[in-house]
């Protein structure tokens, strides 16, 4: 896969993270969050699903991680805003952090975060790329017909 298309593929999904992380956006109530939080993905799945390659493991996990090191940088960048991850992490990594002093617990905190994002990036890269193996393994089958 091509530098320039991981980079759109990736860059599709910026927008969101940007507007839900400095408020502008709120997470899951309006059609224009759906829109940027699934456009993305259905290009994703085109590119997986249309493109041909004989690494598809590889180049979707690169995706996938590229994505996941994009949440991160958003999330670290707006860090401070009010309403980002960074002022409303989850309970999970509140949960783990209190059992830490300053500055540890902080450093806790902004690991969990990377946790997830990479989970999110490497998981959706996992799925793209088992799409793209399932699409080329029909397309060998119909073109030995």
């Amino acid at each position: 896969m091509s530098l320039w298309l991981m980079g759109s593929l990736v860059a599709l999904t910026i927008p969101r993270t940007v507007l839900t992380d400095i408020g502008v956006l709120e997470a899951d109530e309006s059609l224009l969050y759906f829109v940027l939080a699934l456009a993305p993905y259905a290009v994703w799945l085109a590119a997986a699903v249309l493109r041909r390659t004989r690494t598809p493991l590889r180049d979707h996990l690169l995706v996938g991680g590229l994505y996941g090191l994009s949440l991160i940088l958003v999330h670290e960048l707006f860090w401070n805003f009010e309403t980002s991850q960074g002022q409303n992490p989850p309970q999970g990594a509140i949960d783990l952090a209190a059992g830490f002093t300053e500055p540890v617990s902080t450093f806790v905190i902004h690991a969990s975060e990377f946790g997830i994002a990479m989970m999110i990036g490497l998981g959706s890269g996992v799925v793209m790329a088992s799409i793209a193996f399932i699409g080329q393994r029909i397309r060998r089958g119909l073109r030995s017909r």
